[in-house]
């Protein structure tokens, strides 16, 4: 419902208005801040846990979907993200994705700490035969940074060890993907 004197529909105009579009940058503040941009309390904590449930919703979720199908999924996750994900797809000889995406780490506005260990034994646990690994870049810079490269490397040879082929690394940035391989990076 609205406030007195504007509607329920003027009230979400004003607060996308002043969060510029970015639901990002409401789910980012408590509730007292956006008590001060006119909501009340209830109407505050209604909106914050509404946008906190929709980023932890299961990302992909249809059963062997096609790589790129998974990838829309994760982009219209991840577009908004305040913080940086890490994701693992699992495909089939197919590329078919074997089961959702999993989520293998979840960092900073500017890193996000991930141990190849981890995505490999997510990889075997889903006897998959290739992978992607998908994370996002909040500051919408779609280049890789030196530890985007350097983890891709390690990535590739944990992999290469256990004979599961390192498909791609793929950076959302805003309305941006960048794809190692498209670009060369995976020799």
């Amino acid at each position: 419902s609205g406030r007195k004197n504007c509607s329920a529909l003027e009230l979400a105009q004003r607060l996308l208005t002043r969060a510029e579009g970015n639901l990002s940058h409401i789910s980012s503040h408590d509730p007292r801040a956006l008590r001060e941009w006119g909501l009340g309390r209830v109407q505050a904590i209604t909106i914050l846990s509404a946008l906190e449930l929709g980023m932890r919703a299961p990302v992909v979720r249809k059963e062997n979907s096609t790589l790129e199908e998974a990838l829309e999924q994760l982009h219209a996750q991840l577009v908004h993200a305040p913080h940086e994900e890490f994701f693992l797809l699992s495909l089939n000889l197919r590329n078919r994705c074997i089961g959702h995406a999993q989520k293998i780490a979840r960092g900073t506005a500017y890193a996000v700490n991930v141990d190849p260990k981890e995505v490999v034994r997510a990889a075997l646990l889903r006897n998959a035969a290739r992978i992607v690994v998908v994370h996002n870049h909040p500051s919408r810079e779609p280049r890789p940074s030196a530890h985007d490269i350097l983890l891709t490397k390690q990535l590739i040879e944990a992999a290469q060890w256990l004979n599961i082929e390192f498909h791609d690394h793929i950076i959302i940035a805003g309305e941006n993907r960048f794809s190692f391989r498209q670009n060369g990076m995976l020799e």
